[in-house]
C-alpha cells in the first residue's frame, strides 16, 4: 500500500507537472468521498425511515475519510518541498490551487444543478452535509498542501 503512494507522490519541484498529478489524484479523491458519504448517509436515512432512531454519521464520514485526505495532501505538499529551494509558499499555493481544480469544477456542477438534486430521492438534509464537507474539503486541501510544502521537518 506504501509503496503504490509513494508512485504517486511528487518527483520533481516543478508545480505544473505535479499539480497536474494532484488534480488526477483529487478527482479519484472527491469521487471517492462523495460516493461513500452519500451511500453511507443514504443507508441510515433509509434505517430512519423504517423507523430507528439512528443519527447520521457525519463523524465517521469526516473522520474516516477526511482525516486521511488531509494526511496524504499533507505527505504530498511536503515531499513537493523537499524539492523546493525557493519560493517555497508561492509554488506550494501554486500546486495546491492547481490541485484543486476538480473541486471547483464539480462545486460548479453542483451549484448549478441545486434543483436537480431534489429529485433524487434524497433527504434535504443529507444533501446539505455533503455539501458542507465537500466545501470543508475544498477549503483545507490547498491549505493543507502549502503547510506540507512548507514543513521542513526531518525527513
Amino acid at each position: 500500500m506504501y509503496y503504490k503512494i509513494k508512485k504517486i507522490l511528487p518527483k520533481s519541484d516543478m508545480y505544473l507537472i505535479e499539480g497536474i498529478k494532484l488534480m488526477i489524484v483529487n478527482l479519484i479523491i472527491i469521487l471517492v468521498v462523495g460516493i461513500i458519504s452519500l451511500g453511507l448517509f443514504w443507508v441510515v436515512y433509509r434505517i430512519r425511515q423504517l423507523g430507528f432512531p439512528l443519527p447520521l454519521p457525519v463523524w465517521l464520514v469526516i473522520l474516516g475519510t477526511g482525516i486521511p485526505s488531509c494526511v496524504f495532501w499533507f505527505q504530498y505538499g511536503k515531499k513537493f518541498g523537499s524539492f523546493v529551494r525557493q519560493n517555497r509558499f508561492t509554488k506550494g499555493l501554486l500546486l495546491g490551487i492547481l490541485g484543486n481544480i476538480p473541486g471547483f469544477i464539480i462545486l460548479y456542477i453542483i451549484t448549478n444543478s441545486y434543483p436537480e438534486m431534489n429529485n433524487l430521492s434524497l433527504d434535504p438534509e443529507i444533501v446539505r452535509i455533503v455539501f458542507i464537507i465537500f466545501l470543508m474539503l475544498l477549503v483545507l486541501m490547498p491549505i493543507i498542501v502549502l503547510l506540507g510544502t512548507l514543513d521542513k521537518s526531518i525527513k
